[in-house]
């Protein structure tokens, strides 16, 4: 978990990695029950997988459609088990694929 991106905006939830690390103490068995209760049941509950899409200009010309981007604005406990997740996968993966 300490190669969580810091400074990235806040999900519904408004929790960013940053309030994890320093509420760690009092949140982090959340965190640790919440991620295990997902890997077991291989689901995620509703009301974490929702997120909040916010368009970002490109360049100066926000006249344009275009010219803007979407990006999705992730809940804390679902951007947890999407990391592990993803670690996971990527050392089953190396071991499937020639890395060229």
């Amino acid at each position: 978990m300490k190669s969580l991106l810091l400074g990235k905006s806040p999900g519904e939830d408004g929790l960013s990695v940053e309030v994890l690390w320093e509420l760690w103490e009092e949140i982090g068995p959340y965190c640790l029950q919440f991620i295990h209760e997902a890997w077991h049941n291989k689901q995620i509950g509703n009301f974490n997988t929702g997120a909040i899409i916010k368009l970002l200009p490109k360049n100066e010309k926000k006249e344009e459609l275009c010219n803007w981007h979407p990006i999705s604005l992730l809940n804390l406990a679902y951007k947890l088990v999407e990391h592990i997740l993803a670690k996971c996968l990527k050392s089953i993966i190396s071991k499937l694929v020639d890395e060229e």
